[in-house]
């Protein structure tokens, strides 16, 4: 595409156009699509408001919701030939230890219940969607997916195979010690 196409209508000829593309390559299994959204007016969970001890941070939240979507996207699928994936977010101003940190998030390094249900993180790679195609298009899938949680009528029919999850809540847990000591104005308390 050579430039950054972001429409603000769901009707844009372009925009169509890619997602047309997407369709077919979700019927035909070539692609895995999966969005997951918070309505944060009814969002109970952590990461948004302090509770429980867990104070608000966008990079954990945003850590969460791609965690969410990646269980998503493999929910009931056969991963098991893809022995792992490579993640590339959108997103600047990661510092090295939080990326190493969703890194290790998404691998199970601080879950309490076992490893997550899909494969392996091999790398996590941050870039612009300016220079990267394909985060163009997660882009427009994005895009996609908020027109159909806010009910845009023209966001019916564009794309068949989008897999959507909305989280209004989350299970109560404890933030370990070491991803403590990445939350913004929250150091990592002495050990013992």
């Amino acid at each position: 595409m050579f430039v950054e196409a972001k429409p603000k209508r769901l009707t844009h000829p372009n925009f169509v156009k890619v997602l047309a593309d997407v369709s077919d390559a979700c019927e035909s299994r070539g692609f895995l699509v999966a969005a997951t959204g918070v309505m944060k007016t009814k969002y109970r969970g952590p990461w948004l408001q302090p509770s429980s001890g867990v104070p608000a941070d966008s990079n954990f939240f945003r850590n969460y919701l791609v965690r969410k979507s990646l269980e998503l996207l493999f929910d009931g699928t056969d991963f098991e030939p893809v022995d792992h994936v490579d993640l590339v977010l959108d997103r600047v101003g990661q510092s090295a230890a939080q990326t190493a940190n969703v890194h290790r998030y998404l691998n199970g390094a601080f879950t309490e219940y076992g490893a997550f249900k899909f494969p392996a993180v091999k790398t996590v790679t941050h870039a612009d969607s300016l220079y990267v195609e394909g985060l163009q298009v997660a882009d427009h899938l994005a895009r996609l997916a908020r027109g159909i949680w806010e009910h845009d009528p023209a966001a019916n029919g564009l794309v068949h195979s989008l897999r959507l999850c909305s989280i209004l809540s989350a299970r109560e847990f404890q933030v370990s010690a070491e991803a403590r000591s990445l939350l913004k104005g929250h150091p990592q308390p002495p050990t013992p």
